[in-house]
């Protein structure tokens, strides 16, 4: 399951960059203010969502190895 959602916050996370950049390229493009908007409150939030997850899903856990002491 960690997978999963791995995945799909990741997937989150590049739609809501893509929406960003989008959202950036239009405001020098068209006059439509609304639509704008909505692409980088879309944008944005996409993006925190995707990085939450990738953040709360995907943490490397490695088994630590055991130190022994060095006796003398």
């Amino acid at each position: 399951m960690n997978l999963g959602v791995t995945i799909a916050g990741f997937i989150l996370f590049l739609t809501g960059t893509m929406l960003v950049i989008a959202g950036f390229f239009d405001i020098f493009d068209s006059w439509e203010n609304v639509r704008k908007l909505a692409y980088l409150l879309a944008g944005a939030i996409l993006y925190k969502v995707g990085l939450t997850m990738i953040r709360h899903y995907a943490t490397l856990t490695l088994k630590r190895e055991r130190r022994r002491g060095f006796w003398l």
